[in-house]
């Protein structure tokens, strides 16, 4: 693999204590063939003025300023905007590892891979990532199918469902770009994106630091995003069903009942008129039998079963 030209586009709105963190991570990236796109997305702080003097110091960077119309649309709006041959998304209150991108780009040429994903490590206001460089790094190599089996588990859910810490085709991302109006949208787009691969490759290194912001959206379980949750877990199970791919579909419809009851015990009402009223178009003989059991357990108690189950055992 040559050089390829890197886009890393940054949707940038209302996190004005930490955007200079985050492009900074981005321009001191040892891999320097890079455009990097920053779009304010009527951010009403100082963002949009801190991405224009960071594009007067750095000639790699672009900004684009346009009202507010979200993440989805943001990351859109930047990867139409970008000529690199790869995109990478960075969340901008979010930063990279030092070789980040280099990284990335070196697991698609070794794995002969077209998508190349890395882990992540979360950090708090006050915390500060540790990449460690040094330590022994271990890849999986998945296939398409093999990709989108993992966002059907918890494992290796968080490295692979974002579309952050990753390298994608630009081609890919504009035949398939992101949901615009919604939460949620990474798991409504990657699945599509890993399904079209022959290869994925995964590094064990944690290249990305993934920002705890209890201000940000992800962390607000509003009755728009219990919505948007469960839209993007049907669309799964719809798209894996009309490609064909029976097995995914019931792994991913087994993935839906599961979440669905963890959240209605909790307390999230969209979840439980689901479970009330809809989910049953989920299920069929070839569900778990844990799964229905907790299904049932809901709509017959008001309760899950298996958290009941691992309350009466001490476990």
């Amino acid at each position: 693999m040559s050089s390829p030209l890197v886009s890393v586009v940054v949707p940038v709105y209302k996190v004005e204590p930490y955007l200079d963190r985050c492009i900074e991570s981005i321009v001191r990236q040892s891999y320097e063939q890079l455009e990097i796109i920053l779009v304010d997305d009527g951010s009403p702080d100082r963002c949009g003025e801190i991405c224009d003097d960071w594009a007067k110091k750095d000639a790699r960077i672009r900004v684009h300023h346009q009202k507010n119309a979200g993440l989805g649309a943001a990351r859109n709006r930047g990867t139409e905007m970008a000529t690199g041959e790869y995109v990478s998304y960075v969340d901008s209150d979010d930063y990279l590892a030092p070789d980040a991108i280099e990284l990335l780009l070196r697991l698609l040429r070794d794995q002969n891979a077209e998508i190349a994903c890395a882990e992540c490590c979360s950090v708090s206001r006050e915390e500060t990532a540790v990449f460690d460089r040094e330590g022994e790094e271990h890849v999986r190599v998945f296939t398409g199918e093999e990709a989108c089996m993992t966002l059907q588990g918890w494992e290796l859910y968080m490295p692979m469902v974002t579309a952050w810490g990753k390298l994608f085709p630009r081609e890919w991302l504009l035949e398939e770009p992101f949901t615009e109006g919604r939460l949620h949208e990474d798991e409504s787009t990657t699945f599509r994106l890993y399904f079209r691969a022959r290869h994925v490759a995964l590094s064990s290194r944690a290249i990305y630091a993934y920002y705890q912001n209890p201000d940000s959206i992800m962390h607000t379980r509003s009755e728009r995003s219990q919505r948007d949750t469960l839209l993007a877990y049907s669309e799964q199970i719809r798209f894996f069903r009309a490609m064909g791919k029976e097995e995914l579909a019931r792994a991913a419809e087994d993935k839906l009942l599961n979440v669905a009851v963890d959240f209605a015990d909790r307390g999230e009402e969209v979840f439980g008129a689901f479970l009330r009223s809809e989910a049953w178009q989920f299920r069929s003989l070839k569900t778990r039998p844990k799964t229905l059991i907790r299904y049932f357990g809901y709509r017959l108690t008001g309760r899950d079963f298996n958290k009941l189950y691992h309350k009466i055992i001490g476990k």
